[in-house]
C-alpha cells in the first residue's frame, strides 16, 4: 500500500549530505547572484536596482501574494508526501533533524533563493521586456527555466514551467523581484516541511515495527 510504497522510496541512494547540500546552496547563491550582478553592474554603469526588480512591491500585491503561498503551501501539503517525492526531498537526508539543521536550511534556502531569483526574475526579465515584449520575455525566461530543470523527472519539469510562468507574471506587473523570491522560498520551505514529517513518520514506523518483533 502507500506505506510500502514510502519505505520503498527511501531505500533509493541519495547522496544528499548535509556538506554537500550547503556548498550547493552557497556556490549557488554566487555563480546565480553575486558574479552576474558584479558582471551587469560593471557592462552597464549607472544600472538602478529598479531596472533589476531590486525594489518592493506596492501594497496592493500583499493579499494576491498571501493567497498564492498559501495555495503554495496547500499544495504541497498534499502532495510533498507521494513517493516520487520523498525519492528526493528533503535534500538533507540526515533524518532527524535537530534545530541546528533546521536553521542551516532555512538559511541556505534564503541565500541560494536569493541568487537564483536574481539571475531568473531578475537578469532574465528586465532587461529582456523592452526588446522582446512580455510575451517574448516569458517564452525565453521558461524556456532557460525549464532548460535548468532538465535532469529532473518530467513531473518536476513541467511544474516548474508552470510555476514559472507564475513567477515571470507577477515579477513584470508586480516590478518586483521579491514576491518570486518569497514565492520561490515558500514552495521550497514548506517542500522540505512536509516531505521531512513524511520521511520522520515513516522513520517512526519502521522503528516502531522493528521494536514490536
Amino acid at each position: 500500500g502507500k506505506h510500502a510504497s514510502e519505505r520503498k522510496c527511501l531505500r533509493i541512494p541519495n547522496n544528499g549530505s548535509l556538506r554537500r547540500v550547503v556548498l550547493e546552496r552557497i556556490t549557488g547563491f554566487f555563480l546565480f547572484g553575486f558574479m552576474p550582478g558584479i558582471a551587469i553592474l560593471h557592462f552597464i554603469p549607472g544600472l538602478k536596482a529598479s531596472d533589476l526588480g531590486l525594489v518592493l512591491p506596492g501594497r496592493g500585491w500583499v493579499i494576491p501574494a498571501l493567497l498564492f503561498w498559501l495555495a503554495l503551501i496547500t499544495f504541497m501539503a498534499r502532495y510533498a508526501g507521494t513517493p516520487a517525492l520523498l525519492a528526493h526531498y528533503p535534500q538533507i537526508r540526515t533524518i532527524p533533524w535537530g534545530k541546528k539543521i533546521q536553521l542551516i536550511n532555512i538559511f541556505t534556502w534564503i541565500l541560494y533563493l536569493s541568487g537564483y531569483e536574481f539571475l531568473f526574475r531578475g537578469l532574465l526579465v528586465f532587461p529582456l521586456l523592452g526588446r522582446f515584449g512580455i510575451t517574448g520575455t516569458i517564452l525565453i525566461n521558461i524556456i532557460v527555466y525549464t532548460l535548468a530543470h532538465v535532469h529532473k523527472d518530467k513531473r518536476e519539469i513541467a511544474g516548474a514551467a508552470v510555476f514559472g510562468i507564475f513567477l515571470v507574471l507577477m515579477t513584470i506587473y508586480s516590478g518586483s523581484v521579491w514576491l518570486s523570491f518569497m514565492s520561490h522560498l515558500t514552495l521550497a520551505l514548506s517542500n522540505d516541511y512536509f516531505s521531512y514529517r513524511a520521511h520522520r513518520r515513516i522513520q517512526l514506523l519502521k522503528q516502531n515495527k522493528h521494536d514490536s518483533l
